[in-house]
């Protein structure tokens, strides 16, 4: 021991898997000499044949786990808490008396470098917040320093908070204890590369514990309005542009084009987005209803061509084409007006000096497209109707539950998954015979869930589905009526229920009654 007031040891684990299941490991100290110890205890086993799992490397297969192993640890944690580190991995040592340092030595688990590194940690990387790791590269916060925020939300609830204790697997596994809940989890999150932020998984499997301090009564329903703001998706877009903005003669003599484009109703990526200069489109949404040129025009003149054009779709809802046609749009509300792509990235330049020609013409052009010399909107916006380019309220009627809330506990368990499986061993679906799960003590596969559980057991029933059938049925019965004795009911009856609307219910029950993915022997 260089250091008589060391208490803690680092060490790598060379073997974990103890012949008798206690925990126990076999571990070299970062202040000892393997080989040199390799070589004692071999000068000292006088007599004794080597086998062929012997190697120079390692002591005696015979003495390993016994009390002739110098690199035995037993764990510092009770037996009844299993926690054992895998080979490679970091532990730090605690001799019972420091003069003897093979014997009577204790082990915990060393540290991890970060959440993401626990199905796996050298024992170098192990190290990076000691001492020995300042040549480690760091891997990446999950929360912002000193604060509550995540830097991503998708890591939120992921591992355990601050406040609350937990047991925690090497992979996606956990139990959390917190002040109400207790929750056992399998699959918490998606498996990802040891850079990474780990990203949660909604459909992960659980068991929640919980008692909420209070509880929550309906006392009845009521309506309101609600009133929004929207941003209804445009119907027209007119994109002009200036094809030649390089031009600097006097007078300007400019040449462009408007474009008048009908979009596809309900475009997905468009819903309650505001449509501005920046907004894509596919290509496949949007469809060419008519292009009107203009040659040798001052930049005065281009703009006010380009205004008379959005004025006369504002007010009449009509634009007439180079050729003098004149096309009529029923409705051509939300109306929008930009600057093509191309027109565009002259005044959203990161170089403006150099291109100060297209820069000034355009820039003056994009300021005075306007429906009116007073709007302060310019260049491009949306009109949602004439004259207006606010956005429509929009008036939604919205039932909610009146709840009241009194200070007693309510106690919940909840179980989650993609499927859920209740198995008696006492109980067999005749039909089907007894589920063999033999052999599983230590869990369940996928193959024989899949195989075996799943075929030999049933849907659970819906209660208040179930009844409503039965319902149907017993009004119907009671209520049906013969045309003539020794004839079949009528199929309406006297309340109004059809023999139709049993026979669908019954036809659906499969989906609607049964829940495939609860299952029961």
């Amino acid at each position: 021991m260089k250091n008589k007031n060391q208490i803690i040891f680092p060490a790598i684990v060379i073997d974990n898997k103890d012949p008798l299941l206690l925990g126990r490991i076999r571990a070299v100290s970062q202040l000892d000499n393997k080989a040199q110890i390799v070589q004692a205890v071999w000068s000292d086993a006088l007599g004794l044949k080597k086998t062929t799992k012997d190697t120079e490397e390692d002591i005696p297969e015979i003495y390993k786990w016994t009390t002739r192993d110098p690199f035995l640890c037993l764990p510092l944690l009770p037996f009844f808490i299993s926690q054992q580190p895998e080979t490679q991995e970091s532990v730090n040592i605690f001799y019972a008396d420091k003069e003897f340092p093979y014997q009577n030595k204790y082990y915990v688990q060393g540290g991890f470098s970060s959440p993401v590194a626990s199905s796996f940690e050298s024992y170098l990387s192990s190290r990076k917040y000691t001492s020995q790791g300042t040549q480690i590269k760091p891997l990446p916060d999950i929360k912002k320093p000193g604060t509550d925020e995540y830097y991503n939300n998708f890591s939120k609830g992921v591992y355990p908070e601050p406040r609350d204790n937990a047991i925690i697997g090497r992979g996606t596994c956990d139990i959390i204890v917190k002040d109400d809940d207790v929750i056992l989890r399998a699959g918490r999150n998606i498996p990802q590369k040891i850079n990474q932020l780990p990203k949660y998984y909604d459909k992960r499997s659980f068991l929640q514990l919980s008692a909420y301090r209070t509880t929550e009564n309906s006392v009845g329903t009521r309506k309101l309005t609600k009133i929004t703001t929207g941003s209804p998706q445009v119907k027209f877009l007119l994109e002009w542009s200036i094809i030649n903005p390089e031009n600097n003669t006097i007078p300007n003599n400019f040449t462009g084009t408007i474009d008048l484009y009908q979009l596809k109703d309900n475009i997905e990526y468009l819903k309650n987005v505001e449509f501005t200069v920046d907004t894509q489109l596919n290509p496949s949404d949007v469809t060419l209803v008519t292009s009107v040129q203009f040659n040798t025009l001052t930049k005065e003149l281009a703009t006010q061509f380009i205004n008379d054009i959005i004025k006369k779709l504002n007010n009449e809802g009509r634009i007439t084409t180079t050729q003098g046609v004149t096309i009529t749009l029923p409705n051509v509300f939300p109306l929008a007006f930009r600057p093509n792509k191309i027109t565009y990235k002259w005044i959203s330049t990161e170089d403006p000096i150099q291109y100060s020609v297209q820069f000034n013409n355009v820039s003056y052009i994009y300021s005075n497209i306007k429906l009116e010399p007073s709007d302060k909107i310019f260049g491009t916006g949306v009109l949602y109707t004439k004259n207006s380019f606010g956005k429509p309220l929009q008036f939604t009627n919205e039932e909610y539950v009146e709840k009241s809330v009194s200070p007693l506990t309510q106690t919940v368990g909840i179980l989650g998954g993609d499927k859920l499986v209740l198995l008696s061993h006492n109980s067999t679906i005749p039909s089907k015979g007894k589920i063999n799960i033999d052999g599983t003590v230590y869990g369940i596969s996928q193959e024989l869930m899949n195989s075996e559980i799943i075929p030999k057991t049933n849907s659970m029933v819906r209660g208040e589905e179930l009844m409503d059938l039965l319902n149907l049925i017993v009004q119907f019965l009671i209520t049906h009526v013969h045309p003539f004795p020794g004839l079949p009911p009528v199929p309406v009856s006297t309340t109004g229920i059809q023999s139709q609307d049993i026979l669908n219910k019954i036809r659906n029950a499969a989906d609607n009654i049964l829940n495939q993915n609860v299952r029961i022997n």
